[in-house]
């Protein structure tokens, strides 16, 4: 075995052993080289096996992924979304704070009236309000995860915790 190999393993054990200790960690979450993150639920996995240099998932419907472990710059635990990180400037619309806990606001939100909309990552509309200026949204009746924000036509992502 290569050392590299082993340092990727022990690293990997020590994620498992750590899992127990977190909540809502609920994805395997693999880093590559170029920057690229790719994560699988946990509950889809059956098992996980190193084999000939590559890391293997097997998922629970007999499906399976097979990544070249030396192409996996880390591994982590946690919540995952395949919603892309957008950089926008200064003025751009945000949701703040994030993580938040029991209500968000909207900065640089626009002069009037704002048709706001929440979503849960498959698409189920939790909450659809009307608000003007710094208004604060209540969240509280959300359990914690990642969500999607409407605010007119820009779309936002903030997490509950």
């Amino acid at each position: 075995m290569t050392k590299s190999y082993l340092h990727v393993v022990f690293i990997f054990l020590l994620c498992l052993l750590s899992i127990s200790r977190v909540t809502g960690q609920n994805n395997l979450i693999l880093r590559f080289i170029d920057s690229t993150d790719k994560g699988t639920l946990l509950s889809n996995l059956n098992r996980i096996t190193f084999s000939s240099g590559n890391m293997i998932l097997k998922k629970t419907d007999a499906s399976f992924d097979s990544y070249l472990i030396s192409s996996i710059s880390k591994m982590t635990f946690g919540l995952y979304s395949d919603v892309p990180n957008v950089q926008r400037n200064k003025t751009a619309l945000a949701v703040f704070p994030c993580p938040a806990t029991n209500r968000i606001q909207l900065k640089n939100a626009p002069d009037g009236e704002i048709n706001i909309t929440i979503f849960s990552l498959d698409g189920q509309v939790l909450l659809s309000t009307k608000m003007s200026g710094s208004q604060t949204i209540d969240i509280n009746k959300l359990s914690s995860g990642l969500y999607l924000l409407k605010a007119g036509n820009d779309i936002l992502k903030f997490v509950k915790q």
